[in-house]
Protein backbone atom coordinates (compact mmCIF):
# COMPACT_ATOMS: atom_id res chain seq x y z
CA UNK A 1 0.00 0.00 0.00
CA UNK A 2 1.67 3.33 -1.23
CA UNK A 3 2.19 6.15 1.91
CA UNK A 4 2.52 9.68 0.59
CA UNK A 5 4.86 11.95 3.22
CA UNK A 6 1.78 14.10 4.43
CA UNK A 7 0.17 10.00 5.64
CA UNK A 8 3.54 9.86 7.25
CA UNK A 9 4.12 13.17 8.66
CA UNK A 10 0.61 12.47 10.65
CA UNK A 11 1.15 8.64 11.57
CA UNK A 12 4.72 10.25 13.09
CA UNK A 13 2.68 12.92 14.76
CA UNK A 14 0.39 10.50 16.87
CA UNK A 15 3.13 7.57 17.48
CA UNK A 16 5.19 10.89 18.79
CA UNK A 17 2.66 11.69 21.14
CA UNK A 18 2.01 8.08 22.47
CA UNK A 19 5.38 7.32 23.23
CA UNK A 20 7.15 10.50 24.20
CA UNK A 21 4.78 13.03 25.59
CA UNK A 22 1.87 11.28 26.38
CA UNK A 23 -1.71 12.53 27.16
CA UNK A 24 -2.19 16.64 26.27
CA UNK A 25 -2.17 18.63 29.27
CA UNK A 26 -3.91 22.03 29.40
CA UNK A 27 -1.46 25.12 30.65
CA UNK A 28 -3.26 27.19 33.40
CA UNK A 29 -4.31 30.15 32.83
CA UNK A 30 -5.06 32.38 36.04
CA UNK A 31 -8.60 34.02 34.70
CA UNK A 32 -11.11 35.85 37.35
CA UNK A 33 -12.52 34.12 39.60
CA UNK A 34 -16.64 33.84 40.18
CA UNK A 35 -16.06 35.17 43.64
CA UNK A 36 -14.03 38.24 42.61
CA UNK A 37 -16.82 38.88 39.83
CA UNK A 38 -19.51 38.46 42.29
CA UNK A 39 -17.38 40.86 44.66
CA UNK A 40 -17.06 43.34 42.34
CA UNK A 41 -20.53 43.57 40.89
CA UNK A 42 -22.07 43.56 44.81
CA UNK A 43 -19.54 46.83 45.13
CA UNK A 44 -20.91 48.89 41.91
CA UNK A 45 -24.32 47.56 42.68
CA UNK A 46 -23.99 49.10 46.34
CA UNK A 47 -22.17 52.52 44.60
CA UNK A 48 -25.15 53.17 41.78
CA UNK A 49 -27.48 52.02 45.14
CA UNK A 50 -25.93 54.89 47.11
CA UNK A 51 -26.21 57.45 44.08
CA UNK A 52 -29.84 56.39 43.99
CA UNK A 53 -30.58 56.67 46.99
CA UNK A 54 -28.58 60.51 47.35
CA UNK A 55 -31.02 61.39 44.21
CA UNK A 56 -33.93 60.53 45.71
CA UNK A 57 -32.90 62.16 49.08
CA UNK A 58 -31.93 65.49 47.44
CA UNK A 59 -35.39 65.54 45.47
CA UNK A 60 -37.41 64.75 48.46
CA UNK A 61 -35.35 67.97 50.39
CA UNK A 62 -35.66 69.96 47.44
CA UNK A 63 -39.67 69.45 47.58
CA UNK A 64 -39.37 70.06 51.32
CA UNK A 65 -37.58 73.04 50.99
CA UNK A 66 -39.80 74.47 48.51
CA UNK A 67 -42.73 73.98 51.42
CA UNK A 68 -40.43 75.42 54.35
CA UNK A 69 -39.91 78.59 51.85
CA UNK A 70 -43.19 79.11 50.87
CA UNK A 71 -44.01 79.09 54.81
CA UNK A 72 -41.42 81.70 55.33
CA UNK A 73 -42.71 84.50 52.46
CA UNK A 74 -46.48 83.54 53.92
CA UNK A 75 -45.31 84.77 57.41
CA UNK A 76 -43.69 87.87 55.58
CA UNK A 77 -46.62 88.60 54.12
CA UNK A 78 -48.53 88.37 57.22
CA UNK A 79 -46.17 90.47 58.81
CA UNK A 80 -46.92 93.40 56.15
CA UNK A 81 -51.04 92.17 56.50
CA UNK A 82 -51.04 92.52 60.48
CA UNK A 83 -49.10 96.09 60.87
CA UNK A 84 -50.76 97.17 57.88
CA UNK A 85 -54.24 96.40 59.59
CA UNK A 86 -53.36 97.25 62.75
CA UNK A 87 -51.81 100.94 61.41
CA UNK A 88 -55.32 101.36 59.63
CA UNK A 89 -57.56 101.14 62.70
CA UNK A 90 -54.94 103.23 64.62
CA UNK A 91 -55.68 105.90 61.69
CA UNK A 92 -59.46 105.41 62.00
CA UNK A 93 -59.42 106.80 65.67
CA UNK A 94 -58.30 110.57 63.98
CA UNK A 95 -59.49 110.60 60.56
CA UNK A 96 -62.42 111.72 58.96
CA UNK A 97 -63.53 108.03 57.84
CA UNK A 98 -63.51 107.06 61.80
CA UNK A 99 -65.90 110.50 62.22
CA UNK A 100 -68.12 108.66 60.03
CA UNK A 101 -68.42 105.26 62.16
CA UNK A 102 -68.52 106.72 64.98
CA UNK A 103 -72.19 108.87 63.37
CA UNK A 104 -73.43 105.34 62.50
CA UNK A 105 -74.70 103.20 65.13
CA UNK A 106 -74.29 99.63 63.79
CA UNK A 107 -70.83 100.73 62.14
CA UNK A 108 -69.66 101.90 65.53
CA UNK A 109 -70.73 98.64 67.50
CA UNK A 110 -68.85 96.89 64.74
CA UNK A 111 -65.89 98.78 64.73
CA UNK A 112 -66.04 98.24 68.81
CA UNK A 113 -66.05 94.58 68.08
CA UNK A 114 -63.17 94.62 65.79
CA UNK A 115 -61.20 96.50 68.24
CA UNK A 116 -62.13 94.48 71.21
CA UNK A 117 -60.87 91.31 69.46
CA UNK A 118 -57.10 90.56 70.80
CA UNK A 119 -54.63 91.45 67.59
CA UNK A 120 -52.32 89.16 66.29
CA UNK A 121 -48.40 90.14 67.82
CA UNK A 122 -45.84 91.21 65.53
CA UNK A 123 -43.61 89.85 67.87
CA UNK A 124 -45.33 86.18 67.44
CA UNK A 125 -44.91 86.27 64.04
CA UNK A 126 -41.18 87.05 64.43
CA UNK A 127 -40.31 84.49 66.57
CA UNK A 128 -42.44 81.79 64.08
CA UNK A 129 -40.97 83.24 61.22
CA UNK A 130 -37.36 82.91 62.74
CA UNK A 131 -38.13 79.02 63.82
CA UNK A 132 -39.03 78.21 60.30
CA UNK A 133 -36.23 80.26 58.57
CA UNK A 134 -33.58 78.09 61.26
CA UNK A 135 -34.92 74.97 59.63
CA UNK A 136 -35.00 76.59 55.93
CA UNK A 137 -31.50 77.24 56.57
CA UNK A 138 -30.63 73.58 58.08
CA UNK A 139 -31.99 72.08 54.33
CA UNK A 140 -30.11 74.86 52.47
CA UNK A 141 -27.08 73.89 54.46
CA UNK A 142 -27.81 69.84 53.95
CA UNK A 143 -28.93 70.71 49.64
CA UNK A 144 -24.78 72.12 49.66
CA UNK A 145 -23.24 68.54 50.61
CA UNK A 146 -21.58 66.25 48.42
CA UNK A 147 -23.48 63.29 49.80
CA UNK A 148 -27.41 64.30 51.02
CA UNK A 149 -27.82 61.73 53.66
CA UNK A 150 -30.14 63.31 56.15
CA UNK A 151 -33.98 63.08 55.80
CA UNK A 152 -36.13 65.72 58.13
CA UNK A 153 -38.50 63.58 60.36
CA UNK A 154 -42.11 63.48 59.95
CA UNK A 155 -42.54 65.61 62.96
CA UNK A 156 -40.23 68.85 61.61
CA UNK A 157 -42.20 68.39 58.42
CA UNK A 158 -46.00 67.80 60.43
CA UNK A 159 -44.52 71.19 62.31
CA UNK A 160 -43.82 73.33 58.93
CA UNK A 161 -47.34 72.24 57.86
CA UNK A 162 -48.94 73.79 61.36
CA UNK A 163 -46.80 76.58 61.01
CA UNK A 164 -47.89 77.44 57.31
CA UNK A 165 -52.01 76.37 57.68
CA UNK A 166 -51.73 78.71 61.20
CA UNK A 167 -50.25 81.43 59.49
CA UNK A 168 -52.91 80.88 56.62
CA UNK A 169 -55.66 81.39 59.38
CA UNK A 170 -54.21 84.45 60.93
CA UNK A 171 -54.33 85.94 57.19
CA UNK A 172 -57.68 85.29 56.79
CA UNK A 173 -58.55 86.86 59.89
CA UNK A 174 -57.51 90.22 59.07
CA UNK A 175 -58.69 89.89 55.80
CA UNK A 176 -62.34 89.23 57.05
CA UNK A 177 -62.03 92.19 59.88
CA UNK A 178 -60.56 94.23 56.58
CA UNK A 179 -63.80 93.39 54.96
CA UNK A 180 -65.82 94.34 58.09
CA UNK A 181 -64.58 97.80 57.98
CA UNK A 182 -64.83 98.29 54.34
CA UNK A 183 -68.68 96.91 54.81
CA UNK A 184 -69.48 99.76 57.76
CA UNK A 185 -67.91 102.35 55.97
CA UNK A 186 -69.48 102.09 53.19
CA UNK A 187 -72.96 102.16 54.96
CA UNK A 188 -71.46 105.28 57.09
CA UNK A 189 -73.17 108.49 56.19
CA UNK A 190 -70.99 111.16 54.02
CA UNK A 191 -72.99 114.35 54.70
CA UNK A 192 -71.20 115.05 57.77
CA UNK A 193 -69.78 118.46 59.11
CA UNK A 194 -66.43 116.71 59.69
CA UNK A 195 -64.95 120.34 61.43
CA UNK A 196 -67.34 120.02 64.44
CA UNK A 197 -67.96 115.93 64.13
CA UNK A 198 -66.04 114.18 67.20
CA UNK A 199 -63.52 111.73 66.26
CA UNK A 200 -63.92 108.04 66.51
CA UNK A 201 -61.14 108.02 69.53
CA UNK A 202 -63.49 110.83 71.50
CA UNK A 203 -66.90 108.53 70.71
CA UNK A 204 -65.59 105.89 72.08
CA UNK A 205 -64.11 107.28 74.96
CA UNK A 206 -67.25 108.77 75.71
CA UNK A 207 -69.06 105.34 75.25
CA UNK A 208 -66.74 103.39 77.49
CA UNK A 209 -67.37 106.31 80.30
CA UNK A 210 -71.00 106.49 79.66
CA UNK A 211 -71.75 103.07 79.79
CA UNK A 212 -69.39 103.15 83.43
CA UNK A 213 -71.69 105.76 84.23
CA UNK A 214 -74.72 103.88 83.31
CA UNK A 215 -73.93 100.58 84.84
CA UNK A 216 -73.40 102.63 88.37
CA UNK A 217 -76.44 104.33 88.10
CA UNK A 218 -78.68 101.00 87.14
CA UNK A 219 -77.21 99.48 89.94
CA UNK A 220 -77.77 102.11 92.52
CA UNK A 221 -81.49 102.67 90.86
CA UNK A 222 -81.83 99.03 91.23
CA UNK A 223 -80.62 99.16 95.19
CA UNK A 224 -83.20 102.59 95.55
CA UNK A 225 -85.65 99.99 94.09
CA UNK A 226 -88.17 101.95 91.80
CA UNK A 227 -87.39 105.63 92.85
CA UNK A 228 -89.04 108.00 90.36
CA UNK A 229 -85.86 109.87 89.76
CA UNK A 230 -84.15 106.62 88.80
CA UNK A 231 -85.68 106.74 85.09
CA UNK A 232 -83.87 109.84 84.79
CA UNK A 233 -80.93 108.65 85.23
CA UNK A 234 -81.13 106.07 82.60
CA UNK A 235 -81.29 106.89 78.94
CA UNK A 236 -84.25 107.50 77.44
CA UNK A 237 -86.52 104.28 76.00
CA UNK A 238 -85.71 105.18 72.09
CA UNK A 239 -82.16 105.74 72.70
CA UNK A 240 -81.69 102.64 74.89
CA UNK A 241 -83.66 101.01 71.67
CA UNK A 242 -81.53 102.49 69.42
CA UNK A 243 -78.37 101.21 71.36
CA UNK A 244 -79.99 97.57 71.55
CA UNK A 245 -80.75 97.41 68.17
CA UNK A 246 -76.89 98.74 66.82
CA UNK A 247 -76.00 96.06 69.14
CA UNK A 248 -78.29 93.34 67.69
CA UNK A 249 -77.01 94.03 63.97
CA UNK A 250 -73.54 94.18 64.95
CA UNK A 251 -74.27 90.63 66.73
CA UNK A 252 -75.69 89.62 63.48
CA UNK A 253 -72.95 90.83 61.10
CA UNK A 254 -70.58 88.94 63.38
CA UNK A 255 -72.32 86.09 64.07
CA UNK A 256 -72.01 85.68 59.78
CA UNK A 257 -68.46 86.84 60.13
CA UNK A 258 -67.96 84.45 62.57
CA UNK A 259 -70.31 81.58 60.22
CA UNK A 260 -67.73 82.39 57.29
CA UNK A 261 -64.80 82.01 58.93
CA UNK A 262 -65.42 79.04 60.20
CA UNK A 263 -66.32 77.62 56.88
CA UNK A 264 -63.00 78.93 55.72
CA UNK A 265 -61.50 77.02 58.81
CA UNK A 266 -63.32 73.94 57.72
CA UNK A 267 -62.00 74.43 54.36
CA UNK A 268 -58.46 74.89 55.55
CA UNK A 269 -58.74 72.14 57.32
CA UNK A 270 -60.28 69.42 54.31
CA UNK A 271 -56.96 71.00 52.27
CA UNK A 272 -54.18 70.15 55.45
CA UNK A 273 -56.18 66.53 54.99
CA UNK A 274 -55.85 66.44 51.35
CA UNK A 275 -52.03 68.03 51.53
CA UNK A 276 -51.02 64.81 54.07
CA UNK A 277 -52.88 62.38 51.86
CA UNK A 278 -51.09 63.25 49.06
CA UNK A 279 -47.82 63.72 50.79
CA UNK A 280 -48.03 60.17 52.33
CA UNK A 281 -49.46 58.86 48.40
CA UNK A 282 -45.75 60.56 46.96
CA UNK A 283 -43.84 59.18 49.70
CA UNK A 284 -45.85 55.61 49.16
CA UNK A 285 -45.22 56.06 45.30
CA UNK A 286 -41.45 57.28 45.74
CA UNK A 287 -40.27 54.23 47.96
CA UNK A 288 -41.98 51.61 45.04
CA UNK A 289 -40.07 53.76 42.15
CA UNK A 290 -36.77 53.42 44.65
CA UNK A 291 -37.18 49.55 44.68
CA UNK A 292 -38.12 48.97 41.12
CA UNK A 293 -34.77 50.67 40.65
CA UNK A 294 -32.48 48.74 42.65
CA UNK A 295 -34.23 45.76 41.44
CA UNK A 296 -34.01 46.71 38.07
CA UNK A 297 -29.92 47.93 38.40
CA UNK A 298 -29.80 43.99 40.39
CA UNK A 299 -30.75 42.54 37.29
CA UNK A 300 -28.76 44.40 35.20
CA UNK A 301 -25.73 43.80 37.35
CA UNK A 302 -26.62 39.59 37.26
CA UNK A 303 -26.80 39.87 33.62
CA UNK A 304 -23.65 41.71 33.16
CA UNK A 305 -22.27 39.27 35.05
CA UNK A 306 -23.61 37.01 33.20
CA UNK A 307 -22.01 38.11 30.09
CA UNK A 308 -18.55 38.58 31.87
CA UNK A 309 -18.88 34.83 32.30
CA UNK A 310 -19.52 34.09 29.20
CA UNK A 311 -17.08 36.04 27.97
CA UNK A 312 -14.36 34.69 30.33
CA UNK A 313 -15.78 30.83 28.62
CA UNK A 314 -15.44 31.94 25.29
CA UNK A 315 -11.64 33.16 26.10
CA UNK A 316 -10.77 30.81 27.81
CA UNK A 317 -11.73 27.94 24.38
CA UNK A 318 -10.33 29.63 21.91
CA UNK A 319 -6.76 29.81 23.96
CA UNK A 320 -6.86 26.17 24.47
CA UNK A 321 -7.59 25.84 20.96
CA UNK A 322 -4.72 28.27 19.99
CA UNK A 323 -2.23 26.30 22.83
CA UNK A 324 -3.93 23.03 20.89
CA UNK A 325 -2.64 24.24 17.72
CA UNK A 326 0.63 25.34 19.03
CA UNK A 327 1.48 21.70 20.28
CA UNK A 328 0.40 19.96 17.18
CA UNK A 329 2.62 22.69 15.00
CA UNK A 330 5.18 21.44 17.68
CA UNK A 331 4.99 17.49 17.42
CA UNK A 332 4.73 18.14 13.83
CA UNK A 333 7.82 19.96 13.96
CA UNK A 334 9.50 17.11 15.84
CA UNK A 335 8.30 14.49 13.82
CA UNK A 336 10.01 15.77 11.31
CA UNK A 337 13.35 16.00 13.34
CA UNK A 338 15.63 13.43 11.06
CA UNK A 339 16.84 12.09 14.43
CA UNK A 340 13.51 11.33 15.48
CA UNK A 341 12.44 9.78 12.20
CA UNK A 342 15.82 7.96 12.34
CA UNK A 343 15.01 6.75 15.82
CA UNK A 344 11.43 5.77 14.89
CA UNK A 345 11.83 4.05 11.77
CA UNK A 346 11.33 0.59 12.49
CA UNK A 347 7.74 1.52 13.34
CA UNK A 348 7.64 3.96 10.25
CA UNK A 349 9.59 1.70 7.65
CA UNK A 350 7.57 -0.78 5.42
CA UNK A 351 7.58 -4.53 6.21
CA UNK A 352 5.93 -7.91 5.18
CA UNK A 353 5.30 -8.76 8.84
CA UNK A 354 3.87 -6.83 12.06
CA UNK A 355 3.76 -7.65 15.84
CA UNK A 356 0.88 -9.36 17.02
CA UNK A 357 0.36 -11.12 13.49
CA UNK A 358 1.27 -14.49 12.06
CA UNK A 359 3.02 -14.75 9.13
CA UNK A 360 3.22 -12.38 6.74
CA UNK A 361 2.06 -10.02 4.06
CA UNK A 362 2.78 -10.39 0.14
CA UNK A 363 2.89 -6.38 0.20
CA UNK A 364 5.22 -4.20 2.07
CA UNK A 365 3.10 -2.21 4.69
CA UNK A 366 4.08 -0.12 7.51
CA UNK A 367 3.02 -1.11 11.00
CA UNK A 368 -0.31 -0.78 12.59
CA UNK A 369 -0.20 1.82 15.00
CA UNK A 370 -3.05 0.51 16.99
CA UNK A 371 -1.08 -2.63 17.69
CA UNK A 372 2.04 -1.27 19.60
Amino acid sequence: MPTNAKDLTVRTAFLFAAIIAGPPTAIAQKTTTDKEIAQAALAELEIRIQEQTNEDTRRHLKAFQARVRETTELYGKLADTAQGFSKRVQTLLTSNDGKRIAQHPVAFMTFLRIQERPRISLAEIDARKDSVSAILNNVVRELKRVDVGFQFDQTVREEIEKHFWWAANRATEIDEQNGWIQTILSDAPTDLDFQRAPTLQATLDDYHTRWIQFYGRWRRAGEDNAQPEAQGIVLDAAYRAKIEDAHNESQRIIDLQRTVTERQNLDLHLMLLRAERQMEEERVAARIAHENKLADLKRQEEHAAAERRAGDVDAQVAREEVLKAADKQLLVQRCNDPQVQARLQPFLGLGYRRPGVKGGTFEQQPMSLSAL
